[in-house]
């Protein structure tokens, strides 16, 4: 499994986490250039995401979210409360795009939770604690689940 911070931060946020069947955004707050230009600094070429999913919807995160999804074909992922504000960001660009909708339900709550769990992780967190392997593994199997739930209609 793979992490890369792309951008943190008031002007932008997305993270890049691929794992051997699955290639997720967390976030699209920076642009199309900027995520393949600084995947590729990281030897990653960005041809196609399974899946963009968003946190919430202020503006740091879903700033470049149409044209990602449109470039990458990739299904967007996020919760209905989401949808409404950030659809209205986005100025109704959303209406022509694959989104989805994350629902709680317990047949796949423990995946959710655990994708969660990594986002609350910090870069200190990565670096100082020896079960993140574990983590790791566990948050992998998280995504691949998630996406298979989601999988995009042909």
């Amino acid at each position: 499994m793979r992490i890369i911070t792309l951008a943190s931060g008031s002007k932008g946020n997305a993270t890049y986490i691929e794992t051997k069947n699955t290639k997720i955004l967390i976030d699209a707050g920076i642009s199309y250039l900027q995520l393949r230009n600084r995947l590729q600094q990281r030897g990653v070429i960005l041809t196609k995401l399974d899946a963009i999913v968003l946190t919430h919807e202020h503006t740091d995160h879903i700033k470049h979210l149409s044209s990602i999804a449109f470039k990458t074909n990739a299904r967007i992922l996020m919760s209905e409360v989401t949808y409404p504000n950030a659809f209205s960001r986005l100025s109704g660009s959303l209406a022509n795009l694959d989104v989805a909708f994350i629902k709680e339900n317990l047949k796949y709550k423990k995946y959710v939770y655990k994708i969660n769990e990594l986002f609350m992780m910090t870069p200190y967190y990565y670096t100082t604690h020896n079960n993140f392997d574990i983590n790791l593994k566990e948050c992998e199997v998280s995504f691949d689940f998630l996406i298979r739930l989601y999988k995009k209609r042909k």
